[in-house]
């Protein structure tokens, strides 16, 4: 989907919910079916709109993300964010597939997972309010 400049320009201060129903396309007992944190373009979105906090609603998981104090915008997730998305997104899959190698992982549990183990990590480190709650 995409959004002009007044949609954007709308949804400033705003609470931004969406639905991500991939989890939908799994059987139940999948781990997949849970569905996904976000994704990157959506921090994009919420950045470069300044809303006051994103959710993503998935089968099971309301995932959200607040604005921080000081603010974000366009050059927060390119200079900030972005940046700490990528090193945790690359440590977190290095790990999960030495999880998977050894077995303590299966393939489905590392997909359904790592969103949400990536935001966890980049919400510590830049002290954002990341939750997911059932």
């Amino acid at each position: 989907m995409s959004f002009t400049s007044a949609d954007i320009a709308h949804l400033r201060d705003t609470v931004l919910t969406h639905n991500h129903p991939r989890g939908l396309s799994y059987p139940t007992g999948d781990p997949r079916a849970q569905g996904n944190s976000f994704s990157l373009s959506d921090l994009e979105l919420a950045t470069r709109a300044q809303v006051a906090e994103i959710r993503a609603v998935t089968p099971v998981w309301r995932h959200s993300m607040r604005r921080p104090s000081t603010g974000w915008n366009a050059q927060y997730f390119h200079t900030v964010l972005e940046p700490a998305f990528s090193r945790h997104d690359q440590a977190v899959q290095a790990e999960f597939l030495e999880a998977i190698r050894t077995g303590s992982l299966t393939p489905a549990e590392a997909t359904a997972r790592h969103y949400h183990e990536v935001w966890l990590r980049v919400a510590n480190e830049l002290g954002l309010q990341y939750r997911r709650e059932a």
